[in-house]
Parts: C-alpha cells; sequence; structure tokens
C-alpha cells in the first residue's frame, strides 16, 4: 500500500505565493527581475534592494528551492542574480560624490541586499561569479566610509534600516560568512568604528541612551526600523563578536532607555511609536513595534545573561496578542499583512518566540494570524496567490499587490512556509541578519 504524503497546507499557500510571484518575473537582457508591484505593472520600478526589491525575492526562492527541492526554483534565483551582477556592477561604477547614497549603503538598500542575495546564490551553486560580486560589493561600502568626528560614517542617518547600524551589521555579516579570510578583519574594523560612531551621536538621558533617525532629522522612533532599539541590537551584536565593552554598555544603556518609556500596564511592555506626534500610540509590527523591538530584547538576553530582558520580550509579546488582532485594527496596526508592517511580521515573531520556548500559545497565535492572511488573499486562476494592501498607514486607501519580501508576496509567502517548517519541526533556511532568531 502506498504510503500518503502528510497534508501541508500552509505550504501549499507559500508555493501559491510562488505560481504568483513567478508569473509576475520579468525577462531582462541578463536575467530575471521583478518589478515592486503587480498594479499598472509597466510604471512600478525594478528594484534590487532586500525591501521591496529582487534581492528579497531571491533569498524566498532558495529557501523555498531547499524545503522543496524543485531544481526551478534555484534556477529562477541563478537568473536573478545574473541581472544583479549587472544592476549592481553599473551603480559600482558611479563615482560617489558625498559619500554613497543610503538606499545604496544601507542594509534595506540596493548593495548590501544585492551582496546578500548574491553571496546566497553562490553558496546554493558554488558559481565564484556571485561570490566574487558580493566581496566587491563589501569591499566598496568598506571603502566608502567616511571620517567622522573619532570614527567612520556612510551617511548622516543612524538606523539599522539604511543608516549606520545598518552598514556596520552588513559588514560584520559579510565577514562572518562570505568575505575572504584577508578581508574579513579589515571590514569588522570599519563596522566596529562605524558602531563608535553610533556611541559619540548618542543622545543621553539619566542612565540610558537613545537615537534620532539621523543628525539631520530629530524624529524619535524608538523602535526596530528607525531608532534605538535597532542600534541597539546592532550595537550589542557588535560586542557579541568583538567583546569591545564599549558596546555592550551602550547596547544595555538603549535597554534601560526603552524601560523607562515603556508602557507596561497590564504586564505587557510596548514603546511609543514616534515622539513628537505619536508618543500615544504602539505599532504591534516589525518596524515600530514588539516583533522588531523583540529582536533587541532576545540579544541582549543572549549578550547579558540577565533574565529581564526575557521577561520584557515575553511581555513584549503579551501586547500584541491582548490587542484584539487579527479581528480588529488598532492605530499602530492597519490593513497591512507584510513582514514589515503587518500580519506576516506578527506571526513570524510569534513562531520565533516558540522556537525558544516552546510555549504553544505562541504558535497557535501564529496560526491565527496566518489563517486570517490566507482569507484575505487574491487568488489566481493559475493557483497563484497574492495579497493587495496598505503599505502606509497614513494612506489607508493607496493599496497596492507587492511582490518584494517586507511588503510583498515573497515576505507573505516565507511566513506561511515557516509556520509549516515549525509545525513539521522543520529548519526554515532563510533568517535575516538582524534577526537573533533560530530558523
Amino acid at each position: 500500500m502506498r504510503a500518503v504524503a502528510p497534508s501541508r497546507p500552509y505550504l501549499d499557500v507559500a508555493r501559491g505565493a510562488l505560481t504568483w510571484l513567478r508569473g509576475q518575473a520579468i525577462r531582462t537582457d541578463a536575467g530575471l527581475a521583478w518589478r515592486t508591484g503587480a498594479s499598472s505593472r509597466d510604471t512600478q520600478p525594478i528594484e534590487a534592494n532586500l525591501y521591496h526589491g529582487t534581492s528579497g525575492i531571491v533569498m524566498f526562492l532558495l529557501a523555498m528551492h531547499e524545503v522543496t527541492g524543485d531544481a526551478a526554483l534555484l534556477g529562477d534565483a541563478q537568473r536573478t542574480a545574473d541581472d544583479l551582477l549587472v544592476r549592481t556592477a553599473a551603480l559600482r561604477a558611479t563615482p560617489a560624490r558625498d559619500g554613497l547614497a543610503p538606499e545604496l549603503c544601507g542594509l534595506y538598500g540596493t548593495l548590501p541586499g544585492a551582496a546578500l542575495a548574491l553571496a546566497a546564490v553562490a553558496r546554493a551553486t558554488d558559481d565564484a561569479r556571485y561570490r566574487e560580486a558580493a566581496i566587491a560589493i563589501a569591499r566598496d561600502i568598506r571603502d566608502a566610509a567616511r571620517p567622522a568626528g573619532g570614527s567612520v560614517e556612510w551617511n548622516a542617518t543612524y538606523d539599522a534600516s539604511y543608516g549606520i547600524a545598518s552598514t556596520a551589521l552588513f559588514l560584520l555579516h559579510a565577514a562572518q560568512t562570505f568575505a575572504p579570510a584577508e578581508l574579513a578583519p579589515s571590514l569588522v574594523e570599519v563596522a566596529s568604528r562605524g558602531g563608535h560612531r553610533l556611541i559619540e551621536v548618542a543622545s543621553h538621558v539619566d542612565d540610558g541612551l537613545h537615537w534620532p533617525i539621523g543628525a539631520d532629522h530629530a524624529l524619535r522612533m524608538p523602535n526596530f526600523g528607525h531608532g534605538t532599539a535597532g542600534i541597539g541590537y546592532v550595537l550589542a551584536t557588535l560586542h557579541r563578536h568583538t567583546r569591545d565593552p564599549a558596546f555592550l554598555d551602550a547596547a544595555v544603556r538603549a535597554g534601560k532607555y526603552l524601560r523607562s518609556v515603556a508602557h507596561t500596564d497590564g504586564d505587557v511592555f510596548l514603546v511609543f511609536h514616534a515622539d513628537p506626534g505619536g508618543l500615544d500610540r504602539y505599532y504591534l509590527s516589525w518596524c515600530h513595534g514588539p516583533p522588531g523591538t523583540g529582536r533587541f530584547l532576545y540579544r541582549l538576553a543572549q549578550v547579558t545573561a540577565d533574565p529581564v530582558w526575557m521577561r520584557l520580550l515575553e511581555a513584549s509579546a503579551r501586547g500584541v496578542m491582548t490587542s484584539g488582532i487579527p479581528a480588529r485594527t488598532t492605530s499602530g496596526f492597519w490593513n497591512n499583512v507584510g513582514q514589515c508592517c503587518g500580519s506576516a511580521g506578527v506571526a513570524d515573531f510569534m513562531l520565533s518566540l516558540y522556537r525558544i520556548t516552546r510555549r504553544s500559545e505562541y504558535l497557535a497565535f501564529a496560526s491565527t494570524m496566518m489563517d486570517d492572511v490566507l482569507r484575505r488573499a487574491t487568488h489566481h486562476a493559475d493557483g497563484g496567490l497574492s495579497w493587495m494592501h496598505a503599505e502606509h498607514r497614513v494612506l489607508p486607501a493607496e493599496l497596492s499587490t507587492q511582490t518584494g519580501y517586507m511588503q510583498g508576496a515573497a515576505g507573505i509567502g516565507a511566513a506561511f512556509a515557516r509556520l509549516d517548517a515549525v509545525l513539521h519541526d522543520r529548519p526554515w533556511p532563510y533568517v535575516p541578519i538582524d534577526s537573533p532568531f533560530p530558523g
């Protein structure tokens, strides 16, 4: 009697996202690329970055190839890498005047994301062209660092998405994963100098530290995407690999600042959205809420062994689970199902907590979130699945169907595949470099 394959409905949803994505691919002279969105496709840009662009899609293709064994997905990833080779070579050939722009050197900007995608394809194919291109990008970003204060910077932005912190994290990761032995020490050294620049520009309050978005931007958004939690995460990660006590001290002081401003009534831990203009608004997402800030809390738990940070991590999860989502929206959780601002990012956070605690309520909540995401999918005749939502809270009527990882089908599909992996006690191969959680 033939054995019946176990049902894996969430993996089937991830495959549906892949079917739709592959139908959106554009053949270029070099290979494959994707526009950021499907609405009015000819007007949407082709971007290489990790946030909206093809680099994030490559990560999804490679992860699903590893999970399913589908060789066609590896072929798609390789053809996309071929296109990235051409696009990044053109960017690197353009002379910089005042340092690389934030959208080029930040983690969710063009060059680091492309380097990560190229390095990942190199590992999967053992093709030296992709590895050499990734190494060249890392070297260029190292060389683009400019003196500032007693350290270096790449631009006047500080955050972990596009600023100094994000670039330092990329260089550290490159040194650890794909840079040759002769290059790696200089990448770590420049990353560390970027970390010291962040300490130089920090604002002090009592025994805490915090940061605005950048030198020319007074708005403070203290969570992960653009503020203190993300910067603290990078500093703690630098300490983990360099053992420089200055990084640990600054990271702990960043954590103390977040504790001092957090909303804790009801045994939760929620940090406000923005100052000014958002002191009474609490996002529930990766960019400005617990799924992102929780990464910093867990990293602090790892580097300090202080149990207070794990307690706050779980309190931050309670803040999400008691909010009423997904049945209701809030001032910081709207019509968005993506990794950055919405449901997929919340579910991914809960799956991470389940992995490290084995507490069933986290897995149950992740399933609830993703069941709601599935109900909101658009089903296409070829079996493909896509999602239309509002990227921006302040533009609720501006709906789009996106392709990329942080706002589109690649990241949403990845959340379904990771839920399947957890339910079947299997690894999920893609862990973002700004996450401390296991795959």
